[in-house]
């Protein structure tokens, strides 16, 4: 946006904050009185103007960042549920060996119950 108008120290206008090169008056850039005056004040700093080229490149950093923050949160939570996945496979490998087992152990003891008798027999 270029603003036109000479700006005086009773001028209504914005400074970028960010690179502080450029000045223009609240009207040119849309911002009702208001919220020139919250923006102005001390006690609302968390109200910022940028120029646009400033706005972009704080805009894009913002949501850079937030990307790479959500990104980090995905993978975080992806690690969390692979492992709950590896604890449950390992829980049913664990189980179906176990029972394998245990049908082996019964085959065996069967087989020389069946053994045993067949030799005491003869």
């Amino acid at each position: 946006m270029k603003c036109g108008c000479l700006v005086f120290d009773d001028t209504r206008a914005l400074n970028c904050e960010k690179c502080g090169k450029f000045w223009k008056c609240s009207t040119c850039v849309g911002v009702r009185p208001s919220a020139y005056d919250d923006v102005v004040s001390d006690a609302e700093k968390e109200l910022h103007w940028f120029c646009e080229q400033c706005y972009q490149e704080t805009l894009n950093t913002v949501w850079k960042d937030k990307v790479m923050e959500t990104l980090a949160k995905l993978a975080q939570q992806m690690s969390h549920i692979e492992q709950k996945f590896d604890t449950k496979a390992d829980t049913a490998i664990v189980s179906t060996v176990e029972e394998m087992v245990k049908r082996l152990e019964t085959k065996i003891c069967v087989e020389y119950n069946a053994t045993e008798s067949h030799l005491k027999s003869r």
